[in-house]
């Protein structure tokens, strides 16, 4: 068996833990092997539901101190023999061309390099540890390994992670090979960001500039960063209608930030491109369920166009330019049928995206401008998100809508989030702005936003674009 010392990174000791994972790394990117050891709590079984596991598995094995056991999988499951106290399971994994995400397979390089799903190889004791479980990679000279758990240490030939306690379905991605690593701190926040390989090289110094103006942006909800540490992996796909054609959040094990970019494209072009501020955004809120994309797609949608406006990137006019265009586009998305609840709940299926991310971008202007019109500017939309990433972030557990508005009604001491998705959310009325926007001085003229001088509430317009100087004092 295989333990580990105590590791100190920074002024964070960790203890040796009870269960560990070794993986063995080469230069043959689809296969590796992978070693569990545990001592003291011994799993039932080992476990990993994805359907393709077992086909990647060649084989698998018990070594105790006094015995080898030949394992069997079955149904996504591999009983551990009963009396075995400690020992380590070894087995080996061969990816068969799955070393990458498979909209983008034929577009990127594979040169010295593997993009793998987590759940295609991780093979998970059950009942979980108690104690945290680390996970050693070793790996040859010139590797480098990008993963969304916690990072311990990170040597030349070996990294080691901390893998927290999330569901192991929650999806999640690890690149190894031959790319760049660039470490960067907002605040008290670590982002690992890993620049993987593109047949066409791409420029580290544009991309690392883009990526920390959007990153300093999301500081601006509310004066900092919402998570101590994610991962934020850069996949360039070469040339593509847009700079940004795709990004996703995963938070399998960590939390991540995934981007497929054009590396073809200037830097102009990147830095007026919303895809990596949207994909940030979803930072602010915990795991939802598909159900309510309106809420986290809508949030999104709403900050990633009020913190480009505050962090310079967009005048304000501007701003508000695209959020009303947005709400177009959803007030026209075809006939409204169906709750918003409902309609997200199908919208991969109805392909209904405008109604859904628009919907829900504008119940929360609606709450954001009523919080601070009955406060007086004291409660806000970012200063509920302060509260709840306070409170509850990060989180390992799935969220409901309804629960979240809750939960945002009673830290901004309202019920301004209830009484919107009981309004909205369960209905199949696009939000009603006219009275907001006449209050804040939005004015329409020939599909062009004009920002009037003078408005009941021309202040909570000015600040909802405004960038705070500090965290509010909560």
């Amino acid at each position: 068996m295989f333990f580990f010392s105590p590791v100190t990174v920074g002024a964070v000791t960790t203890a040796q833990s009870q269960a560990e994972y070794k993986v063995e790394l080469t230069t043959k990117l689809s296969h590796f092997k992978v070693s569990y050891c545990f001592s003291a709590q011994a799993p039932s079984k080992l476990v990993n539901l994805h359907p393709d596991a077992e086909k990647h598995l060649q084989w698998i094995k018990l070594i105790t101190n006094d015995k080898t056991y030949e394992l069997e999988p079955k149904h996504g499951r591999v009983a551990i023999p009963a009396g075995v106290d400690s020992g380590c399971v070894h087995y080996a994994i061969n990816l068969r061309g799955q070393t990458t995400h498979p909209w983008y397979r034929k577009r990127q390089s594979h040169q010295d390099q593997a993009l793998v799903e987590v759940r295609r190889w991780l093979w998970r004791p059950q009942p979980a540890p108690d104690d945290d479980v680390l996970i050693t990679l070793q790996k040859p000279p010139g590797f480098r390994v990008s993963a969304p758990w916690s990072l311990v240490s990170r040597e030349e030939t070996r990294t080691q992670f901390r893998i927290a306690k999330r569901p192991r379905d929650w999806d999640a991605r690890i690149a190894f090979g031959k790319f760049q690593i660039r470490d960067t701190r907002i605040g008290n926040a670590q982002v690992r960001v890993a620049m993987l390989n593109g047949k066409t090289p791409l420029d580290a110094k544009m991309v690392m500039q883009w990526i920390d103006h959007n990153l300093r942006a999301l500081t601006l909800a509310y004066g900092e960063f919402p998570l101590s540490s994610i991962q934020l992996l850069v996949v360039p796909v070469g040339a593509d209608t847009e700079p940004v054609p795709w990004g996703q959040v995963l938070r399998g094990g960590g939390d991540a930030v995934h981007v497929y970019i054009d590396q073809t494209r200037s830097a102009a072009e990147f830095h007026a491109d919303w895809v990596l501020i949207h994909e940030l955004s979803h930072l602010l809120h915990p795991r939802l369920h598909s159900r309510d994309a309106w809420l986290y797609e809508g949030l999104a949608s709403y900050y990633q166009n009020v913190l480009r406006v505050r962090a310079g990137m967009l005048p304000a006019q501007t701003g508000w330019q695209k959020l009303h265009r947005g709400f177009e586009r959803g007030r026209n998305a075809g006939a409204r049928t169906y709750s918003l609840v409902s309609e997200s709940e199908n919208m991969m299926r109805n392909k209904n995206f405008m109604r859904v991310y628009w919907s829900g971008a504008a119940i929360f202007l609606l709450a954001d401008a009523r919080l601070r019109e009955q406060s007086g500017g004291q409660v806000t939309l970012d200063t509920t998100l302060q509260k709840f990433e306070r409170c509850c972030l990060p989180t390992s557990r799935w969220w409901e809508g309804k629960e979240l508005m809750a939960k945002f009604d009673q830290l901004s001491n309202s019920k301004i989030f209830s009484d919107l998705y009981a309004q909205y959310v369960l209905s199949a009325n696009f939000p009603e702005l006219d009275g907001t926007y006449s209050l804040l001085g939005i004015q329409i003229k020939d599909s062009r936003v004009v920002l009037a001088d003078v408005a009941p509430h021309k202040e909570i317009r000015d600040a909802i674009m405004s960038p705070v100087a500090a965290a509010p004092q909560l």
